[in-house]
């Protein structure tokens, strides 16, 4: 579901990113694909791009969301999500349409 963070289960990745955000609309919730924004803790990131990166808590612990990293994850490997961050949507619409229009 669009907002819902999950656990990313690809052990190449799952260390630098070890959340997944779907940003995807639900109306496409058929398709075999999802598009997600992967998360890293910030330790990470030294100095996160206003906008851009956003700050996001998952269990306790902070996360930058890279919208600049911005990939297709199987929707089938979605499963079960660990949280829904949708009273972040006015911050993921800002960072999308930065990627997207240029502001």
């Amino acid at each position: 579901m669009q907002f819902d963070v999950y656990a990313n289960k690809d052990r190449d990745t799952n260390k630098e990113f070890p959340y997944l955000l779907d940003i995807q609309s639900d109306t496409l919730k058929k398709l075999a694909t999802r598009i997600v924004v992967p998360l890293t803790p910030s330790s990470m990131i030294k100095f996160p791009v206003k906008t851009l990166h956003l700050g996001i808590t998952i269990k306790g612990k902070k996360y930058i969301a890279l919208f600049d990293e911005l990939a297709s994850y199987s929707a089938e490997e979605l499963t079960k999500p660990v949280q829904n961050i949708g009273d972040y949507r006015a911050e993921i619409f800002e960072a999308m349409d930065l990627i997207i229009q240029g502001y």
